[in-house]
């Protein structure tokens, strides 16, 4: 007897549509990396990231907590608890996600499945052919927190 929902009969086609699925997930995934290369983004694989309550230091891939303050190239100092100082004296605490360079530059974080971070600079990359380009917009999914006047 055959039954209206036979998995027998309709798993092949369940199989084409999740790996057809896989594909277009796997083409869009690589299709943004090329936009934002396209744009003059550059991908890093070291910053300062405050993720789940604690400021971890990302060298080469690989998140490790800080315990002691950092002093960035513009002045500014991160806090193992989250808060920074900027040059000016003026405080803030850092928010879930948010992450920079040693230079003190916004960068955008991509978790990799490995358990490694790596980082899209808001400042395009200066080559020769781009260097009078000037620097992109952030993803539209990205909301920058503008400083203060």
């Amino acid at each position: 007897m055959l039954f209206l929902f036979d998995l027998e009969i309709f798993k092949p086609i369940i199989m084409k549509t999740l790996g057809a699925a896989l594909l277009i997930i796997l083409f869009c995934g690589a299709a943004v990396m090329v936009f934002a290369q396209a744009k003059g983004y550059r991908e890093t694989y070291a910053g300062y990231i405050w993720k789940n309550g604690h400021l971890l230091q990302v060298r080469d891939g690989k998140p490790k907590a800080l315990n002691k303050p950092v002093k960035l190239k513009n002045g500014n100092v991160l806090h193992p608890a989250g808060h920074f100082v900027l040059v000016n004296g003026e405080q803030g605490k850092l928010r879930e996600g948010e992450s920079m360079d040693i230079n003190g530059d916004a960068l955008y974080p991509e978790y990799r499945a490995d358990g490694s971070i790596s980082f899209l600079s808001y400042q395009p990359a200066r080559t020769g052919e781009n260097k009078n380009i000037p620097a992109p917009q952030p993803p539209a999914n990205i909301r920058l927190k503008k400083p203060k006047n």
